[in-house]
């Protein structure tokens, strides 16, 4: 079995957007043929949505928390691929829990968790 260069899994996976192991054994059973890997890869239903292949988190919610005194608050927002993620309410349930939490958080500790990310 002939070795596939790394340049050529990358421009395989650059033009389909499918993942690395799949666009190497894609090649690997077509000889290096990037046409034929391509069409592989099509035939296999392996080769991803071009709105996939941006991984832009560009849909969402923004769930907010206010203690019933007012003394404290909390704004979240959370984004995903796809506008369909938080449609149901049992979706939103630990995102809802996650600001909770967040509110009654100290501003040190809200600190620690922002610099880790």
């Amino acid at each position: 079995m002939a070795r596939i260069p790394a340049q050529l899994v990358k421009q395989l996976r650059d033009l389909t957007g499918a993942r690395m192991g799949d666009c190497q054994q894609a090649l690997t059973e077509n000889q290096g043929n990037l046409e034929a890997a391509i069409a592989w890869l099509r035939q296999n239903d392996l080769i991803r949505a071009p709105a996939l292949q941006k991984n832009e988190a560009s849909q969402g919610i923004v769930e907010s928390y206010i203690h019933h005194n007012k003394s404290i608050g909390a704004l979240i927002e959370v984004n995903c691929q796809t506008e369909l993620t938080f449609k149901l309410p049992v979706d939103r349930l630990p995102i809802e829990s996650t600001t909770i939490a967040i509110a009654q958080m100290s501003d040190s500790g809200i600190r620690k968790m922002i610099s880790k990310h």
